[in-house]
């Protein structure tokens, strides 16, 4: 288990990223991952099959998308739920609509790919 650090990334407190690893996510979804009163949540390493909020790599939707500011594309986005939860239509529905579900998890996609798929 990795101990991961929140720290508020919004005025409203609602988005929080790790200050160790940069991991990004919102306080609905920190509530998913075990988020403690004190501030730090621990969060399953990936190859860690004993961890209580583990999911199967085949139980989980990934959609990338561009997030753009006024039509310009600004940073590549990864959306990551667990498909029991939340089908991939609704996941899209949620990214083009910009509202928050404790069921998806978006970061971008350089985070991504350093917390999941470092080896």
């Amino acid at each position: 288990m990795n101990q991961h650090k929140w720290e508020p990334t919004d005025t409203e407190g609602h988005s929080m990223a790790c200050e160790q690893c940069g991991l990004h996510i919102s306080m609905y979804e920190a509530e998913n991952w075990d988020e403690h009163v004190d501030g730090t949540c621990t969060i399953p390493n990936k190859d860690d099959s004993q961890a209580p909020n583990r999911i199967d790599a085949e139980n989980i939707i990934m959609v990338e998308f561009t997030r753009t500011v006024a039509g310009v594309p600004t940073m590549e986005m990864v959306a990551l739920c667990n498909k029991r939860n939340i089908s991939e239509e609704e996941v899209i529905s949620i990214i083009k609509e910009g509202r928050e579900d404790r069921n998806v998890i978006i970061m971008h996609k350089e985070q991504y790919q350093n917390v999941f798929l470092k080896p």
